[in-house]
């Protein structure tokens, strides 16, 4: 794999400190005291990676150096003013050669830009990313969450039926709910407001935000599960199609002239009733009730005597073995149909006790949908959750099904977890995560107990950069002091 980052160099960041840090290519565990540049340090990556620019406009420093193990090498310099402390203009430099400059624009000068400009801005990274080859991809886990988890949980169905029901007050219920569905998918596709949100409380220099509160968790479960559903349908289809043909063949044919090899029918009729008791253990298992199946009625079919009463005719022989293939493979189909959902709610599992997150149908005319299972068989939403137990069900879920790209940045995932969650978290991300780097910064180097040999300790050093004139600290210069960063030697 050549699509990981291999190298960060950072000189002066905020005008105080040098980075220089050397990455595996598949597991890394940052860990150190707050205050170290940690946060910054993810920020740094997802924000150069994505090649936002406009973001290093707002982060104070001399210069960034990235390699990617492609051999492509990103290179950033930025110069602050007498006026201010932050960058007021970003030189792109890529493989020793300059790209462009991206000066920092007013405040009032960005909302005059516009959208054309800006998605001009934007198509003109995305360009000079294709045409650099840099095909790797970030995705960003950030450590704020539970605001983000709050504010997409408050964008979703309360909040937005009742800017509905002001909106249509003349209007029927039934228009109303579809209004309200409608501004919901909305909600739930606008990626960019938890990342404008946590912008204005952290900061400009925040990355792209793309995290499930467990209110979209559960409705894009119960997508997947609905999909599920539709293939067996599908494929259902197909099956008693083919099923059908077979049997209409087999009833067709003379008898053998090479006596084929068959079991006794007796030994079929066992076969195909436990491969029928498999089969609605199967659906059980995922909340499909019997009504979603053709296959349920095969069982009472198969014993009667009105099939079987020639036990040792050919064509009974045939048409019993076609009806056991074809419940092997429905069985197949269903494993197959939900065998990602199914990875997602075993990983969580892992770590629930007393309840069980589960695919569960309410009622037989119901499709199945995502749950929690109580020890007392009562179900309840995933907002049941402890905030340690979505921790993990978000966690689990951004690695399983938001991490597209060949990175993975993950900020403080011991958050609200007990120690024991805290050792077990990273390889049940890591399950989900095959062939990607991932990086993790944690106060916790207990995350990283099963990757010693991934561990870096990230600490500050002074910067020696040249280019940048350190302000007495007595004045605390834009609120930093350099003892926030730098601990003295004992």
């Amino acid at each position: 794999m050549n699509q990981y980052v291999k190298r960060l160099v950072v000189s002066a960041l905020h005008g105080r400190f040098d980075i220089d840090i050397v990455f595996a290519d598949d597991v890394n565990v940052i860990h150190g005291s707050n205050g170290t540049g940690k946060t910054t340090l993810l920020h740094i990556l997802a924000n150069l990676i994505n090649l936002d620019i406009e973001r290093f406009t707002h982060l104070r420093y001399d210069s960034i150096q990235l390699q990617i193990a492609n051999g492509v090498n990103i290179e950033l310099r930025g110069r602050p003013t007498e006026s201010t402390s932050h960058v007021t203009d970003v030189e792109l430099i890529v493989n020793e050669t300059s790209v462009g400059t991206w000066p920092r624009e007013p405040d009032e000068h960005q909302e005059q830009l516009g959208r054309p400009e800006r998605w001009r801005r934007v198509q003109e990274l995305q360009r000079i990313k294709q045409n650099l080859h840099v095909l790797i991809d970030v995705t960003y886990i950030p450590a704020f969450r539970t605001m983000i988890e709050a504010w997409s949980t408050l964008n979703t169905l309360p909040l937005t039926r009742r800017n509905v029901r002001q909106r249509h007050e003349d209007t029927t219920a039934r228009q109303r709910r579809q209004a309200a569905l409608r501004e919901t998918r909305r909600s739930l596709s606008r990626n960019f407001t938890a990342t404008e949100l946590a912008r204005e409380f952290f900061g400009e220099f925040v990355p792209e935000i793309v995290y499930p509160s467990p209110r979209h968790i559960e409705l894009r479960i119960d997508h997947a599960i609905q999909r599920a559903v539709n293939r067996l349908a599908s494929e259902d289809r197909s099956l008693l199609s083919n099923a059908f043909n077979k049997i209409f063949n087999a009833i067709s044919q003379g008898p053998s002239t090479t006596h084929d090899r068959q079991s006794p029918p007796a030994v079929i009729r066992k076969s195909i009733s436990e491969q029928l008791d498999r089969l609605q253990s199967t659906q059980a298992e995922y909340g499909l009730a019997e009504s979603h199946s053709a296959f349920t009625e095969l069982k009472s079919q198969i014993a009667s005597s009105r099939l079987l009463k020639s036990e040792h005719d050919e064509s009974t022989q045939r048409i019993l073995r076609i009806y056991e293939e074809t419940l092997t493979q429905r069985t197949k189909n269903v494993d197959d149909a939900f065998k990602r959902v199914r990875q997602y709610i075993d990983s969580v599992n892992a770590f629930l006790h007393g309840k069980q997150m589960v695919t569960a149908t309410p009622d037989i005319e119901s499709t199945p949908s995502l749950q929690i299972r109580h020890d007392d068989n009562t179900l309840s939403p995933l907002e049941t959750l402890s905030s340690g137990e979505r921790q993990i069900a978000g966690l689990i879920y951004s690695a399983s099904n938001v991490a597209q790209g060949n990175i993975v940045l993950v900020d403080e995932p011991e958050l609200s977890l007990h120690i024991d969650w805290q050792r077990q978290v990273l390889r049940a991300m890591l399950q989900q995560l095959p062939s990607k780097q991932l990086i993790v910064c944690t106060h916790s180097p207990i995350i990283g107990s099963d990757y010693i040999d991934n561990m870096i300790e990230l600490v500050p050093r002074p910067t020696t950069s040249e280019t940048i004139t350190l302000p007495d600290p007595s004045s605390d210069e834009d609120g930093w002091l350099v003892s926030d960063y730098i601990e003295e030697p004992e």
